[in-house]
């Protein structure tokens, strides 16, 4: 079942758009029917019927982002190998009906759906074994605001503890990070004592919607006329990351390995600068992404002392270190391969290159 059913990054989506603009057929146009949706650019919305009038859209599909040979890691999550402009979660067009269909097995559009409907409705065993193997291990993305707003009224929590690995790709400009994931009757109760919303994820990504900088910026309520970098790095650390913060205070237990993707270099260096500045290096542990690119560790504003969590354990252990080696809550930056700027021949930045412990000239620029 895991074979048929599992170990690849799927999309859920609900909007209130015009419907698909769906083929009744296979065609010949290469990667420009994904799911038979029918992708057409540069025209705008070209994926739409905007011809017919806007309606709730439930719409799912198996990513086809990257093709076969690129899958690996994580359950379901694919490689962000920086080798084209479509490398990484906030540049995939799936559901405008563009992937690389054609390097997977199966007949098209067959290999685009998931496929597990009737398996669940055989029988309530079929029913059982189906959800822990769709949401237990593939790799859920969601893209879509409507959801991250949502999710709790539409799921049951039995059904939301099954998910392990989540891409939320956020759109600030259309919900802020603080309405995410708030139950109907959870405004007014804290973090601290409202569950996770996902107590069994083992490593969710969390990324912004490509598109318009100015705008998500003002979202977030940074300025994008900032005048130096000094500015713009406070305003990154003490103001856009604790939002980030809370929102995986709400979604997941304190230990669950969390990955933030910063939108572009000029966030990431100052990002990265300052932690190793304000945490020492051992604590921000730069390092190669395992989803490529670059990371490094945030230790959270809610991070616990290892005597609040554990104090039967720490009283047995001795020297200072105990409540370093106890500590648990925090979140890995990281910025993909393709956003990596660390100058040319010329402007190579070869202290960040020892600090992340590269090959010389790596992620030089011709």
């Amino acid at each position: 079942m895991v074979e048929a059913f599992g170990r690849r990054t799927l999309h859920m989506s609900l909007e209130f758009q015009h419907p698909f603009a769906l083929t009744t057929h296979k065609t010949s146009q290469g990667r420009h029917t994904h799911a038979r949706i029918q992708y057409l650019r540069p025209a705008l919305n070209s994926h739409l019927r905007t011809d017919l009038p806007k309606k709730w859209t439930w719409f799912g599909c198996v990513c086809h982002q990257f093709a076969d040979s690129n899958e690996g890691g994580l359950p379901g999550r694919l490689r962000c190998l920086g080798v084209t402009a479509e490398s990484d979660p906030v540049t995939d067009y799936c559901l405008e009906g563009l992937g690389y269909c054609n390097t997977w097995p199966v007949a098209s559009p067959t290999k685009c759906r998931i496929g597990i409907m009737g398996w669940l409705l055989a029988c309530r065993q079929s029913y059982q074994e189906g959800m822990h193997i769709l949401y237990g291990t593939n790799t859920i993305r969601i893209a879509s605001s409507v959801l991250h707003q949502n999710l709790q009224r539409i799921f049951s929590e039995a059904t939301l503890s099954l998910l392990t690995s989540l891409d939320l790709v956020w759109d600030p400009v259309q919900l802020s990070l603080a309405s995410g994931f708030v139950g109907e009757d959870e405004a007014n109760v804290s973090c601290e004592t409202r569950p996770p919303v996902f107590p069994s994820m083992i490593r969710p990504q969390i990324s912004f919607r490509g598109g318009n900088d100015i705008q998500r910026e003002k979202a977030l309520g940074v300025d994008w006329k900032y005048t130096n970098e000094e500015q713009l790095s406070q305003t990154l650390n003490n103001q856009v990351l604790p939002m980030v913060d809370s929102l995986v205070q709400r979604l997941v237990p304190p230990t669950t390995d969390v990955t933030f993707q910063c939108p572009t270099w000029a966030w990431y260096k100052l990002m990265d600068s300052l932690l190793v500045e304000t945490q020492g290096l051992q604590a921000t542990k730069p390092q190669r992404g395992d989803l490529g690119g670059l990371k490094c560790w945030r230790q959270t504003t809610a991070e616990l002392s290892a005597s609040s969590i554990f104090p039967d354990v720490v009283q047995h252990c001795s020297g200072a270190k105990a409540a370093e080696d106890y500590s648990i809550s925090g979140i890995w930056v990281h910025i993909s391969s393709k956003d990596v700027q660390l100058g040319n021949n010329a402007t190579y930045d070869h202290a960040r290159c020892t600090l992340y412990g590269l090959r010389e000239l790596e992620f030089c620029s011709s």
